[in-house]
């Protein structure tokens, strides 16, 4: 195979389409003819073919191009869109185009939102050149290395220069996909073809205009960046990944230096499997935002001593596919001071060692889960060390996220009872709860909530020795299908006053459920006190999933 940008002395000629002519014929070195200048009838035959063609060749441009002015005036006066608007609204209006959910900072680029530029550029010819002019729709730069796809990246490469070109001085996102795994065909490369290698050359080269950069390379392609290119680092997010299977956890191994030393770097950090921290040579300092993938506990208390500005980080799948390196006993307990928000998924390996050895003291939010279909008494034991956290932490949480493994009913009375700041309680119940089981830890956990629904304020209106003082919204997940509703209503007091002094300001609940149906069987009383509930200014909703997201849908009667 030979690669279409690489010229070759014993490559042979490409086949024309069937919709092209060539006329590289005409510039071949003809034979003398051994007859008589001007003598030869068949020369001057030739001659004046040759003749005809090029002057039928100029004609035929002068068609092209009369037809495209005629075309260009046809669509300007059948479309009032193209007729009158400014180029500069109809910029605006392609680049809306775009997804809704662009300019969020957890925004996933989609293959559509690629796509715009070429779409509303395919359009007429004068939506062309607005697009072109548009360096906006150009922001958004794809790279992808298929091994299945001998000139995948040679076809990309030969676009990726005007792209680049037209996105002008804009900040870019880059998003770099190779095909990395294991069974990959790495054969169908074409020998001698360095279309990757420029490819990534040709992105370095605006590295200083990088707002956001995605890399899911293999090993290799990141040790040629590393020894033959220094990026700039981007100013905004930042994901590293990989399909390759050759990294190992080896802390003792040199970090790969990407970057050139930046004098700032990004905000926000995503690392996945097999990645870990040590690969990279990072600046942690000015992270203050992480998601990372599959790390076993150790690595992720080495990044919370790393990243002293960290204020939202999130742990998913930990310990679930690598063997974690305990923390020696002897480490003292890592205190993370401005660390916010914190999500922790357990992978199937105990995660004891991280919470043993962190304190978190300005929490304000805590979203703990596991990874679905955890083992039961994996998911007990990733537990019992919660009340101790949260006692050490003494953090002023106000937003809590909880799986509710199958423990007993005075668990999450106690561990509910360490964090009287709560605002926002969201408990998902455990599929491998038994219904019976649940039932008495849901029916134990509303009889608690009812019997301290009213409190009496002491101390100068000190309410942190009472539980959950200030809990106005309360979210329950896989509860089953025979919620208890008639406890319901007492857990929002008995006379419901709203704004008294002395009463948990409980204005909202939720219940998850597929199909949300009229509550059924309930007594007239009950009824009659859920509906004066409501008119009364509580949300009682259920929250319906679907792929489009979630949606509340307020609970009726019969």
């Amino acid at each position: 195979m030979t690669c279409p940008h690489r010229a070759q002395s014993d490559a042979m000629p490409a086949k024309m389409p069937a919709n092209i002519i060539d006329l590289s014929q005409l510039d071949c070195t003809k034979p003398k003819c051994p007859f008589k200048e001007g003598t030869c009838e068949i020369c001057q035959e030739v001659i004046k073919v040759e003749n005809d063609i090029k002057e039928t060749f100029e004609r035929l441009k002068q068609l092209l191009r009369h037809q495209q002015d005629l075309k260009t005036r046809s669509n300007n006066t059948h479309s009032p869109i193209i007729r009158d608007l400014p180029a500069e609204i109809l910029s605006k209006i392609f680049y809306s185009c775009f997804s809704e959910e662009i300019t969020r900072d957890d925004w996933e680029l989609a293959y559509e939102d690629v796509f715009v530029p070429l779409k509303v550029g395919a359009v007429c010819r004068t939506w062309r050149q607005v697009a072109w002019s548009s360096p906006e729709l150009w922001t958004f730069i794809l790279i992808e290395r298929l091994y299945s796809s001998a000139t995948y990246v040679c076809k990309q490469y030969s676009m990726l220069e005007r792209w680049i070109e037209r996105s002008k001085y804009q900040p870019i996102s880059v998003y770099i996909y190779e095909d990395a795994m294991d069974s990959a065909n790495v054969g169908v490369v074409p020998e001698g073809c360095d279309c990757w290698e420029t490819t990534l050359q040709l992105l370095a080269r605006c590295c200083d205009r990088w707002k956001n950069a995605t890399l899911h390379l293999s090993k290799g392609s990141f040790k040629y960046i590393a020894s033959s290119l220094k990026l700039k680092s981007p100013t905004k997010r930042l994901e590293l990944g990989s399909a390759d299977s050759s990294w190992r956890p080896n802390p003792n191994n040199h970090p790969l230096g990407l970057w050139e030393e930046p004098r700032f770097g990004p905000d926000s950090i995503t690392i996945n499997r097999p990645v870990l921290m040590h690969h990279f040579s990072i600046d942690w300092k000015r992270v203050t935002k992480v998601d990372v993938q599959g790390w076993p506990p150790g690595e992720c208390i080495n990044l919370l001593k790393s990243a002293l500005r960290l204020v939202s980080c999130s742990f998913r799948e930990v310990g679930e596919y690598s063997r974690d390196s305990q923390p020696e006993q002897d480490w003292p307990v890592v205190c993370h001071a401005s660390l916010r928000s914190l999500s922790f998924q357990c992978g199937s390996k105990p995660v004891s060692s991280f919470f043993d050895n962190v304190t978190v003291p300005s929490l304000d939010e805590f979203n703990y889960s596991y990874v679905r279909g955890h083992n039961p008494a994996d998911m007990i034991a990733n537990s019992q060390f919660l009340p101790s956290f949260f006692s050490r932490s003494h953090f002023p949480l106000t937003r809590l996220s909880l799986v509710v493994p199958a423990l007993t009913t005075d668990y999450l009375v106690s561990l509910l009872n360490l964090v009287p700041s709560l605002i926002h309680l969201s408990m998902h119940f455990s599929t491998s709860f038994s219904g019976g089981d649940q039932m008495k830890v849901i029916d134990h956990f509303l009889e608690h909530l009812s019997s301290t629904a009213i409190f009496s304020i002491e101390n100068g209106g000190d309410t942190s020795a009472h539980f959950l003082p200030r809990l106005e919204t309360l979210e329950l997940e896989k509860c089953g299908f025979n919620f208890p509703w008639s406890s319901l209503a007492d857990v929002f007091g008995d006379p419901f006053e709203p704004g008294r002094k002395g009463r948990r300001p409980l204005k909202s609940f939720v219940l998850g459920t597929r199909i949300p149906k009229p509550v059924i069987g309930l007594p007239e009383d009950v009824v009659q006190r859920l509906v004066g509930l409501q008119e009364a200014g509580v949300s009682l909703n259920y929250s319906v999933r679907s792929a489009d997201g979630r949606s509340l849908v307020p609970v009726t009667w019969t």
